[in-house]
């Protein structure tokens, strides 16, 4: 499934899943409280009710993207200089799932970002790209 984290429109991922697994409008609407299914489908964001039952219901975690995106272009810290109350839960910037790592390789073997605007873009340590790119060009060859 084609992600695009920057703009996230949450009802045509919805959608995307929906088709992926092949389900039935009318099997869809006796799951969630959703009368009309292309409205839904329209929506830009869900609440997160909504949301929640339909991780349960697609089988998919659909607040990750949400995550993906925090992580791939949320400000640092370094840079804003903001401090972060101590009540707030802290976002850590080192874990890369599996779905970032293919969407910079991809980026990357697209030719679409270098190694320098891959590292400036989406604060990704250099030494950390250089494995990602020694590591899976390996494992697809």
């Amino acid at each position: 499934m084609e992600v695009d984290y920057k703009n996230i429109h949450i009802g045509t991922i919805v959608k995307m899943r929906v088709y992926e697994l092949g389900i039935k409008s009318y099997d869809l609407i006796k799951e969630i409280p959703y009368s009309n299914l292309e409205e839904l489908y329209l929506q830009k964001d869900l609440d997160a009710e909504m949301l929640l039952t339909l991780s349960k219901v697609l089988d998919f975690d659909f607040f990750r993207i949400y995550t993906q995106h925090l992580i791939l272009y949320s400000p640092s810290n370094a840079k804003t200089k903001i401090k972060t109350p101590a009540c707030q839960p802290l976002y850590n910037r080192n874990l890369y799932t599996k779905e970032i790592i293919d969407f910079i390789l991809e980026l990357h073997s697209k030719g679409l970002k270098s190694n320098v605007q891959i590292q400036e873009d989406y604060n990704i340590p250099r030494s950390t790209l250089q494995k990602w790119l020694s590591k899976y060009k390996k494992q697809n060859t």
